[in-house]
């Protein structure tokens, strides 16, 4: 995000240079660095980034109004032009050099695939679009987005799409006459057609209400219309400081209050936006919480310091380094680097370009910035050059690519489509169900099957577990849990079902902190015991439903590795490391006592068979993420098709005995 830290117009050196924003910006940028660096309780300093929208909406207003105001008509378009010029000269700089070092360094560290996406990346920051590209992979919060080495880059984006639009609504509604009066009523009615975009999009789309400009921009106007305000309003010296400390009360409760899961930027985000709008309209410009030694040498380096911080924190999540002393240190690196960019990127660039003509610099900035977009085409092309690095590096990278072909054919994700692939022979052999857990162990099943003309059939559904009643906010999921045990109904008896869930996920949260993803007779904030009652049941009656109609086995819970186990192995290799990711058997206990708990219930209350996989996948006290070197899942969670083969054995039990059997003795048992 761009802070607007050195306009022309607004250095120290200028009367109108403001102490207080330059303070303001110390604390937003704190607040993000801390939060990315996982300092605990700051949990919403993610909504830094919003107060520096507010800044940026401000300080724009301020340097279009106050230059239209010295202007002549025919002044306009090259008033906005150098207002462009500006901004470009104050952003690109350093932003080339970050994205630079980047391509540089993943050269020598990064997998063809990981490499490859870091071109794109690096492409959509300096052409002010990875916004967009960023909201088509994943959400900002996702842990696949802790790979994204130029995430934090989506609000400069956002920042200079504002540029170039809003400056453009105020240019030809100017009139010195009017004083303003046409400008405020546009900017406002968009503010407020954006904030209700953003309330809107919150709830049905939060990755696109996150990223995109018109969910954004109201963000951005509400500076724009405090600069309006304040030309028309001064607050009495006796008020100053109670509207700044509101406006900072507001400020610091977000960084505390809010947390990765809270719907944002919708109605939340009004109280830091309303925060920084405060403290901007109190005027304090001799605050002893902006103007310090500490919160101004802060304020004048948060762009340099924010443009570094992220691939920090990228590089420690790369190498696996996250303790607090790791996460520490890299606080202390960033502070390090910010202050040397600052000095040699920054204030160098400024008075370089203090000497050279508008051409020359123009020029030059184009070809440093078409040069990098170059390299990021060829790196594209060659497809992230694979021949760089040792070839069992590259191929563990791959491993994330390790999945059933037809997964993205079988597996229901969002809306409900009717599933129904199957895999094998022409006859119904076995139904598997479930999440995603259960689509990755199909074809361990299909492997199983002790005829070629028996098949496997899949019923699966993203993050909806086979629980009876599950509810479930913007998705299908109760649609396809209750499809889906009214249809099997229509199987035939002597066909076996198998559930597999990621239970301790809906128990516990996919992430720490992630409030319930599913409910039932009610919704809950808390997973309070009647909570945890309810799911227990759920999943007890679901088993129990099926199981009056066919034989059925449920697979203990997958242990989870906490990180995305093809790069860690990677790193692994590469350190001359055996083993990649692993977890206790002490940890996989205790995040799966409850999810045991309730499968055992199920076993006594209806026959349902437990398989275990563990004795697959765990040795000497240790669930591993890798088998003799190579990884065994995809992601941090789920099986791979490597892994597949190795828990196939698994599956036979349930084709040990002939199926009418089984069946047979099921009734019996019940």
């Amino acid at each position: 995000m761009q802070y607007n830290t050195s306009h022309p117009i607004l250095t120290k050196e200028n009367e109108r240079f403001r102490a207080d924003i330059n303070g303001l910006r110390a604390w937003a940028v704190l607040a993000v660095i801390f939060y990315h660096f996982e300092i605990p309780w700051i949990t919403g300093g993610f909504s830094g980034v919003d107060i520096f929208f507010v800044i940026s909406g401000f300080l724009m207003a301020k340097i279009i109004i106050e230059d239209l105001e010295k202007s002549t008509y025919p002044q306009r378009f090259k008033l906005l032009l150098s207002f462009y010029f500006a901004r470009a000269k104050r952003i690109l700089p350093t932003l080339i050099v970050v994205c630079s070092t980047l391509i540089i360094l993943g050269w020598f560290f990064l997998g063809p695939i990981e490499y490859k996406t870091l071109a794109k990346h690096t492409t959509s920051a300096l052409l002010f679009f990875s916004n967009i590209q960023l909201q088509q992979e994943a959400g900002y919060f996702d842990i696949s987005s802790q790979e994204k080495w130029l995430l934090h880059t989506w609000s400069l984006a956002v920042e200079w799409q504002f540029y170039l639009v809003i400056p453009l609504l105020i240019l030809f509604s100017w009139t010195k006459n009017s004083k303003g009066k046409a400008p405020t009523i546009i900017l406002g009615s968009t503010l407020l057609l954006s904030l209700l975009a953003a309330i809107y999009y919150t709830t049905t789309d939060p990755n696109k209400a996150f990223y995109i400009f018109p969910t954004r921009a109201w963000e951005i106007l509400s500076g724009s219309l405090t600069f309006f305000i304040t030309r028309k309003i001064k607050p009495k010296e006796k008020h100053k400081k109670l509207i700044e400390y509101s406006g900072f009360s507001l400020v610091i409760f977000s960084f505390f209050a809010f947390n990765k899961y809270s719907e944002w930027p919708g109605i939340n985000a009004i109280i830091p936006i309303l925060g920084a709008s405060l403290i901007i309209f109190s005027e304090r410009f001799d605050s002893p919480l902006t103007k310090n030694i500490f919160t101004q040498w802060l304020g004048t380096r948060s762009y340099s310091l924010y443009l570094w911080h992220w691939p920090i924190v990228a590089t420690l999540y790369f190498l696996g380094s996250t303790t607090p002393k790791e996460l520490l240190t890299g606080i202390i690196l960033t502070i390090i680097i910010g202050a040397l960019s600052y000095r040699y990127i920054e204030e160098a660039s400024r008075k370089f370009f203090k000497k050279k003509s508008p051409t020359k610099i123009i020029t030059l900035i184009l070809t440093s910035l078409f040069t990098v977009i170059i390299c990021d085409k060829l790196i594209a092309s060659r497809k992230g050059y694979p021949d760089r690095l040792p070839e069992k590096y590259v191929q563990i990278l791959n491993e994330v690519d390790n999945i059933n072909p037809r997964r993205s054919e079988c597996h229901v994700s969002g809306m409900m489509k009717t599933p129904g692939c199957t895999f094998g022979g022409e006859q119904i052999g076995a139904l598997v169900i479930g999440d995603s857990h259960a689509a990755s162990i199909i074809t361990a099943v299909e492997n199983s099957l002790p005829e070629k003309k028996l098949n496997v059939l899949q019923w699966t559904f993203s993050a909806c577990p086979t629980f009876k009643g599950v509810k479930q906010e913007n998705t299908a999921c109760s649609s396809f849990i209750d499809w889906a045990l009214e249809k099997q109904k229509e199987l035939a008896p002597q066909v076996p079902v198998i559930i597999m869930n990621e239970t301790s996920a809906y128990i516990h949260g996919f992430s720490h902190g992630q409030p319930p993803t599913v409910y039932f007779n009610k919704k809950y904030t808390e997973r309070t015991p009647e909570y945890l009652k309810e799911l227990r049941n759920a999943l007890i009656d679901a088993a129990c439903e099926i199981s009056k109609y066919h034989p059925v086995f449920m697979v203990r819970p997958i242990p989870e590795m906490k990180v995305p186990v093809p790069a860690a192995s990677a790193r692994a290799f590469l350190l001359g490391k055996n083993n990649g990711p692993s977890i206790s058997i002490e940890e996989y206990q205790e995040r799966n006592r409850l999810a045991w708990e309730a499968q055992d219930a199920a076993h006594e209350k209806c026959g349902v068979t437990i398989l275990d996989p563990l004795p697959y996948l765990c040795r000497d006290d240790k669930c591993y993420g890798t088998k003799d070197g190579w990884p065994i899942y995809y992601d941090d969670n789920h099986l791979s098709e490597r892994a597949a083969k190795i828990i196939s054995p698994l599956f036979e039990r349930v084709f040990q005995r002939p199926l009418q059997t089984q069946k047979s003795e099921k009734l019996t048992t019940q």
